[in-house]
């Protein structure tokens, strides 16, 4: 059989075995039978990856890297890893793209393994190698607005370096092409994806006025230094490149999070570059004229003649030529006049500018203090015409001053965000609270997201009561930060909650005879808590039938624990009545009290302090310790004691008490104490 007829067959064997392999069978990455050429989609020789696999082990690469589970739940964006891997594609699109590539074509390993790396790199506006890489750019454009025209002006400046110059002249040179290519493979959105067709990203580039600015920019002026001699300034095509600067301004702009401080500092780099130019200038113009004159620099003699006087003598004249204040020499010849005219124009023009910017920053950082001001001025003309008692305001006043301090007036530059952006932004800034809040951990993320919009947020002052003993439950609260007290009826602490804790969950899931409050809670200092009410909450578990009943099963766990420990204190709180019991007993049958001190009487008193209701389960047991010491020394007192006990032993067992506090009251009754 001819070989031209074994080819259909043989590239049908290879396909099939290609698909069954999925892409990892050991094949060359071109073969070639009569003539014919084929390519398989996915083959790698030996120790070669495909570009496919190359993104896979980045992109295992990246899932190692440890993200907080719970906050990977609550993620709005498909296949969260971060926002380092913003830029990358997954696999999906990926291997897309690539069937959409033409296939290379190259014999050479070394070469071919380049040229995928270079066909599929692709520059994302969001990722962080973009920005680095504006910061390295930006090192040698500011390189050449500075020197160049400073080593013009001062010829010491350009002979005593002038090898570090030219040396730094080709790097920036080198950098500048470099970043042609960069930006041949700087993404952009079509349609709101990212495009990573080379030809699409090439054609962007070069259809654009930054194509035509990066080709201009290095215009190879310098060669007319060969013939003119050492001309720095003809670097000047350089300058083109600021738009660069520019790119990365607004980036910086928007990623700092002192905006305003960075605007500041980036206009005193301009006044302080336009101050530079200026006193170069100053300084040629009096060479042009050789010095003579008093408006001129003094002829470089003497100390005059070292380059740091130099350079400050004209950059003070400089400083205060733009500043406008004055106080210079009149100018002598037309030439001075000239340029102290254009000069003066420029400066008041830049001024404006300047001082406009300045103000405009000024306002925009005073802007949400003006607006609280205000809120705060209409809240203390409101309570001056209902004259609101003084403490009052002064306690309306402390809580306006430490929402200012916690950031809470920065809240209303956020309502513009959407929905599904506010929700994520809220699990990050809330994400160390929501983690310690039980109830929610076994609730699904989309029950979370409709929740977390729906909490509000509370401060609360020192010594303000958040909720009483008895009121419905209409919301929950969880305690984002702060301490509070949970009070009984005599106004005694019988607990503290602190952050992450929460409380009020079982009042609003709507459950019979669980609605009401049942204890007091303050504040003792400043408190941060969100709120969830009950008609949000019941909405949400309308939608979601799990988390509905995995919040019901814990209310009932709840409940039971809770009906449990109040079964316990009731039974506790009849076998101290009976021991009261038997201590009246003792006394009304004693119609005497008898000389020592510790008397039937006394023991009344002190059974009846060991059984007060108002002390907590411990104290009474450390009262009971201290009423069995004292018996132990007094015959008498224990006679009366065993009387009255086993008249009452039969009420006294019906109390079904615990076994620990029946054999600590038996202790303190019978002899063998």
């Amino acid at each position: 059989m001819p070989l031209a007829a074994l080819t259909p067959v043989l590239n049908d064997l290879l396909h099939k075995s290609q698909q069954s392999s999925d892409g990892q069978g050991d094949y060359s990455s071109m073969v070639r039978l009569s003539g014919e050429e084929y390519r398989p989609r996915q083959a790698s020789t030996e120790g070669l990856a495909s570009p496919v696999t190359e993104y896979e082990e980045l992109d295992n690469k990246a899932r190692v890297e440890r993200q907080d589970s719970f906050l990977k739940r609550f993620s709005t964006r498909y296949g969260y890893r971060g926002m380092g891997n913003l830029g990358r594609p997954a696999k999906r699109n990926l291997r897309a793209a690539i069937d959409k590539e033409e296939p290379i074509k190259c014999r050479y390993l070394p070469m071919r393994r380049l040229l995928h790396a270079c066909n599929y790199f692709v520059i994302s506006t969001d990722e962080n190698f973009l920005f680095y890489w504006l910061v390295f750019l930006n090192l040698f454009i500011l390189y050449n607005l500075w020197f160049p025209i400073a080593r013009q002006a001062f010829e010491p400046l350009q002979r005593e370096y002038a090898k570090t110059w030219q040396t730094l002249d080709y790097l920036a040179d080198i950098v500048y092409v470099l970043d042609i290519g960069m930006q041949l493979r700087t993404g952009y959105l079509e349609q709101g994806l990212l495009v990573y067709n080379r030809q699409k990203l090439a054609l962007n580039y070069v259809r654009s006025y930054r194509f035509i600015f990066d080709i201009v920019s290095l215009t190879p002026l310098e060669l007319f230094q060969l013939k003119f001699g050492s001309l720095p300034l003809l670097r000047c095509p350089r300058f083109l490149k600021v738009y660069r600067t520019f790119q990365l301004y607004y980036l910086q702009e928007s990623r700092t999070v002192y905006p305003n401080t960075y605007r500041v500092v980036n206009l005193f780099h301009i006044l302080l570059l336009l101050a530079h130019w200026l006193a170069s200038f100053y300084f040629m113009v009096s060479k042009a004229e050789d010095f003579t004159g008093y408006w001129s620099y003094p002829a470089p003699n003497g100390n005059f003649s070292q380059l740091t006087k130099m350079y400050f003598r004209c950059l003070y004249w400089s400083t205060l030529t733009l500043t406008t204040i004055g106080d210079l020499p009149p100018p002598e010849t037309n030439w001075h006049y000239v340029f102290l005219i254009s000069v003066h124009l420029f400066a008041v023009f830049v001024i404006a500018i300047i001082v406009g910017q300045v103000g405009n920053v000024i306002t925009n950082r005073n802007a949400s203090r003006l607006e609280f001001e205000r809120l705060l001025d209409g809240a203390k003309q409101y309570m001056r015409t209902h004259n609101v008692p003084a403490e009052m305001q002064r306690r309306v006043q402390r809580w306006y001053d430490y929402s200012w301090s916690s950031g809470a007036s920065d809240v209303h530059s956020i309502k513009l965000l959407p929905d599904k952006l506010k929700t994520e932004l809220a699990l990050h800034v809330n994400l160390g609270t929501l983690k310690k809040v039980t109830i929610f951990q076994e609730c699904q993320p989309e029950f979370l997201h409709d929740l977390v919009l729906k909490m509000r947020a509370y401060i609360f002052t020192p010594g303000d009561v958040i909720c009483r003993k008895g009121e419905v439950a209409r919301e929950m609260f969880i305690i984002a930060d702060g301490v509070l007290e949970v009070l009984n009826e005599s106004n005694e602490v019988l607990s503290r909650l602190g952050s992450g804790d929460f409380f009020g969950e079982i009042g609003i899931l709507n459950i019979d005879g669980a609605n009401r409050r049942t204890a007091d809670v303050r504040s003792v200092g400043y408190s941060e808590l969100f709120s969830l009410s009950k008609e949000d909450v019941l909405e949400a578990m309308r939608d979601y039938p799990e988390a509905e009943k995995k919040l019901y099963e814990y209310a009932q766990n709840r409940l039971g624990f809770e009906r449990a420990r109040r079964e316990a204190s009731q039974k506790m709180k009849s076998a101290f009545n009976t021991l009261a019991a038997i201590a009246s007993a003792i006394t009304q049958e004693r119609s005497s009290t008898p000389k020592n001190s510790s008397s039937p009487t006394h023991l009344d008193s002190q059974i009846k302090n060991a059984c007060n209701d108002e002390k907590s389960v411990s104290e009474k047991e450390s009262s009971l310790k201290d009423l069995r010491c004292s018996i132990q020394v007094n015959n008498e007192q224990q006679q009366y004691l065993m009387l009255n006990y086993h008249r009452n032993k039969s009420h006294f067992q019906n109390t079904s008490i615990s076994s620990d506090l029946t054999t600590t009251i038996e202790m303190l009754i019978n002899e063998k104490l």
